[in-house]
């Protein structure tokens, strides 16, 4: 009976060993894992700030274009010069060239 207690005991050393062995993987695999992730997370937060420079860059340029925009308008404003008044100069300085190709 007594060797059956001692084989039984052996065999429940030989599984805990094995747990012990497999738990001791689990960890190395997770702490492997969690390496990974926080790695992961620093290029992630990288490349965040990396977008969020750029907006800032897109918000920029999207200033100066509303600004040289209104610039724009502002000096066809100014000069108070309409549509038919361009069209009638074009047609005298297409007159004039062909004057001067005579």
């Amino acid at each position: 009976m007594s060797d059956l207690i001692f084989d039984i005991i052996g065999e429940i050393k030989k599984k805990i060993s094995l747990l012990k062995i497999q738990l001791e993987e689990e960890r190395s695999r997770s702490k492997l894992l969690q390496n990974k992730i926080d790695g992961l997370n620093n290029e992630l937060s990288a490349k965040q700030n990396e977008l969020d420079n750029l907006n800032v860059e897109v918000l920029g340029y999207e200033t100066q274009s509303i600004a040289k925009e209104k610039q724009g308008v502002l000096f066809v404003e100014e000069t108070n010069v309409s549509d038919n008044q361009i069209d009638e100069l074009v047609k005298e300085i297409e007159h004039c060239i062909t004057q001067l190709k005579k």
